[in-house]
């Protein structure tokens, strides 16, 4: 953002990055945006807001050996932002580069790219424990989530340690770290590593991480206002935070909002099409409850589909595949009948 201060006769002109002031002199504004410079410092400004397109058309002309401007290559390459293609090998050529230079954020994502064995990288969590511990001596709250993790796992040559990834998630969620506080509000929903179980200090850090737009947070929030966990029972809260998860696509939200729908809760309308649309959204992507209802619906002739033993079996396989005992019950009836 250009802010202008006036002191006297005396123009001051700067560049608000990421909050920060950057001088950018005394009149010569237009002269500095225009170099190396200055448009590595404004393609930060509109990178930190958001607007990857304008921030990549700086980035190209910015100094290409800065460590932020690397990392922000990084991850626009990752993710194919601003019209670039995906590409985790290019993600990992800037990561490297930013990392080697001690950027934080660019050793904890070369971290977790080595713990996924993406961009050309072995799978390799001993390696990526590694660069976490090098982003974490910087602070980098990601970094220490990820560490965490490692700890509740027993992953990169680490102890299985429930005790210390609560400590970790700590520190990372004292940060404001969003994915730390929920899972920091997991730890105390099923009362792990060393915590007492407490669902009112679960919804806590669920609704710190889900106002953050956490989307595993929104769907948590839903179902501890379902159940009456830690909050009062609220179906209509739930269903707010069920709707909030699946604007993200979350597999598991849209499963439960097709269930609302299906039982008429939340101040929803009993609505069996709504419903079969929710759960196939869900289905689509996994989800295993989704998959055996929308057998169910097809078992039934419900929700506006056409009665279906071949699709009901297609859908409770599935299902079964994943371990859902309902679902092998009717597949083994189902294909009983099919074969007479």
């Amino acid at each position: 953002m250009k802010m202008t201060l006036m002191t006297g006769k005396i123009i001051f002109v700067g560049v608000v990055v990421c909050g920060i002031v950057v001088a950018a002199g005394v009149v010569g504004y237009h002269n500095w945006a225009f170099t190396a410079a200055g448009k590595t410092c404004l393609a930060k400004d509109a990178y930190c807001k958001g607007d990857y397109v304008k921030a990549l058309a700086l980035m190209k002309d910015a100094d290409q050996n800065d460590p932020e401007i690397q990392c922000f290559f990084g991850w626009m390459y990752y993710k194919g932002e601003a019209g670039l293609s995906k590409d985790s090998v290019k993600a990992v050529e800037f990561y490297r580069k930013a990392a080697e230079q001690g950027e934080a954020a660019a050793q904890n994502s070369l971290g977790w790219m080595y713990y996924l064995g993406e961009g050309g990288l072995p799978q390799d969590s001993v390696k990526a424990v590694e660069w976490f511990r090098k982003a974490i001596e910087q602070g980098e709250a990601f970094a220490l989530n990820n560490l965490g993790l490692m700890y509740n796992k027993g992953e990169g040559g680490l102890p299985k340690d429930p005790v210390k990834a609560v400590e970790y998630y700590r520190k990372a969620a004292e940060q404001g770290n969003a994915l730390a506080q929920c899972n920091l509000g997991i730890m105390y929903q099923k009362g792990e590593g060393g915590l007492p179980k407490d669902p009112v200090k679960a919804v806590e850090f669920y609704r710190k991480a889900a106002e953050q737009e956490h989307v595993n947070a929104q769907c948590q929030m839903g179902w501890m206002y379902l159940h009456g966990a830690g909050v009062p029972l609220n179906d209509a809260e739930a269903v707010k935070w069920f709707r909030k998860a699946t604007e993200q696509d979350h597999a598991c939200a849209q499963y439960y909002l097709g269930w609302m729908y299906s039982q008429g809760k939340g101040d929803l309308p009993k609505n069996d099409i709504e419903a079969e649309k929710w759960y196939r959204k869900a289905a689509e992507q996994g989800d295993r409850e989704a998959q055996y209802y929308l057998g169910v619906m097809y078992q039934n002739g419900e929700g506006g589909l056409t009665k279906s033993d071949i699709e009901a079996v297609k859908w409770f396989h599935k299902a079964a595949e994943q371990g859902h005992e309902m679902a092998k019950t009717q597949l083994t009836a189902l294909e009983v009948n099919l074969k007479r």
